[in-house]
């Protein structure tokens, strides 16, 4: 990270994902692939700790979570008994006819699943709203690695009855209005962090534009 001027990375206090993906595009050859996702982490991380050193409180800090996540101390059975990202994956190759694999054993990659056509984001929720939150970040990143790779980016939200799969470089082409506004949310809800909390900037896809639902009931 000490090698990285990420000052060169950012437009109007904000990374600039079209620099990083212009950078990422060029490395062709060889272990291409591992390379971009060494690169795009180490950048990611310099980034966020621009941000914090920076130390941005000024940012309006609105209340409430409409999308809550997995492993709330109040659930009587965490969905995450029933529901994880093996789950889904195995699930959506049944019925979809799909070939996912995971992608947790690669710690540069920075998305949940992939196949031949596909790299896909998985969330699993601990409650159902029709407006799903989507990471501005991840939803940057993920586009850009998607198109340099020539496949499109599905974003997949799991409750305890359903499975949507949004496919987001279609939404993007469309112009989708995802509202991009900041809030703040719990650093790591997965982990019981609930009490550390950050602004992020986040978005809401409506579940009526999913491309597909699958009333899974596990």
């Amino acid at each position: 990270m000490n090698d990285i001027d990420i000052i060169k990375y950012i437009t109007d206090g904000k990374l600039d994902y079209n620099i990083l993906w212009e950078e990422l595009a060029e490395m062709t050859g060889f272990r291409a692939e591992e390379r971009r996702g060494y690169r795009m982490k180490e950048v990611q991380d310099a980034y966020n700790h621009w941000k914090i050193t920076k130390d941005n409180k000024d940012a309006d800090r609105p209340t409430g979570l409409e999308d809550e996540v997995l492993h709330k101390t109040n659930d009587k059975v965490p969905v995450s008994l029933i529901l994880s990202e093996d789950y889904i994956i195995t699930y959506l190759n049944r019925e979809a006819k799909s070939d996912f694999i995971s992608t947790k054993d690669d710690k540069y990659c920075h998305y949940d699943a992939e196949e031949p056509r596909y790299i896909a984001e998985i969330k699993v929720r601990n409650k159902h709203y029709d407006d799903c939150i989507i990471e501005y970040d991840k939803y940057m990143s993920n586009l850009g690695t998607s198109a340099i790779e020539g496949k499109e980016f599905l974003y997949i939200v799991a409750t305890k009855s359903n499975i949507y799969v949004f496919n987001i470089t279609k939404l993007h082409e469309g112009m989708y209005p995802f509202g991009w506004i900041k809030k703040e949310l719990p650093v790591n809800s997965h982990f019981g962090g609930y009490n550390d909390k950050k602004m992020k900037r986040i978005g809401y896809i409506n579940i009526k534009d999913a491309s597909v639902c699958y009333n899974h009931k596990p």
